[in-house]
């Protein structure tokens, strides 16, 4: 059927790479798939480029060039090992802190201009906080092993960590007054002929990233097909 590449952000290529390579080599062999992660300033660029065919943003990118749709709305939270989360439990066993407290904890955060970093900053900016930022990672893999062994914290949506939390590894603690949400798009090139390869791919990665939200129970509102009205007829 022909080659397809697709870039996602490190926090949903964690969720959803694997289980997209497994799936097509089972459904669609005839698909030869390339996966890359990259921030959103590069998919854009790429995408724009022609280097590949679509991509996950958390911008939403000009309309002129782009057709983009919301796909997942994720909340935020901090993200801690279970031996070091640093505020009791609430009634109901989960964590809470609120967004004026985010300054006590030292952070581990990717560096500019990370997607996950400029949504923090805007957050904090808005909100009137100073951030205590220790060390910067561009690595999410290195930063999810540092939290584990209680050396800092991490601000991250659920998905970014969502294996980690379901083993036990991590501890989620929600930010509360306020909350802190980011909205992933997913995004193609305006006017660009689309094959019938990649709307398979397009399909096959929304239904994945639907079961691992269900599988998950991610904190996260998938707001799916019907918002993806980017596809136009294949090529």
């Amino acid at each position: 059927m022909g080659t397809v590449s697709i870039s996602l952000p490190p926090s949903l290529s964690m969720l959803v790479s694997i289980p997209l390579a497994e799936t097509l080599r089972l459904e669609a062999p005839g698909i030869k798939l390339h996966l890359s992660e990259g921030l959103t300033g590069h998919i854009l660029e790429w995408i724009e480029e022609e280097q590949i065919d679509l991509g996950f943003v958390y911008s939403p990118p000009p309309s002129a060039t782009f057709q983009s749709d919301a796909i997942l709305e994720e909340e935020i939270f901090v993200v801690a090992a279970e031996d070091n989360i640093p505020v009791p439990p609430n009634g109901d066993g989960t964590y809470s802190i609120n967004a004026s407290d985010l300054p006590i904890l030292p952070l581990v955060m990717p560096g500019q201009p990370h997607s996950a970093r400029g949504a923090i900053e805007r957050f904090a900016k808005a909100n009137g906080i100073k951030l205590n930022i220790i060390v910067e990672m561009d690595s999410l893999s290195q930063i999810v092993e540092m939290v584990s062994r209680a050396s800092a914290y991490s601000v991250l949506p659920h998905a970014a960590v969502a294996v980690a939390v379901a083993s036990g590894k991590l501890a989620l603690i929600r930010i509360k007054n306020p909350t802190f949400h980011r909205t992933a798009y997913l995004t193609r090139k305006r006017n660009r002929p689309v094959s019938m390869a990649s709307l398979t791919v397009e399909g096959t990665v929304l239904q994945i990233l639907r079961e691992m939200v269900e599988r998950y129970d991610l904190h996260a509102r998938y707001l799916g097909e019907a918002n993806a009205t980017l596809i136009p007829q294949p090529a």
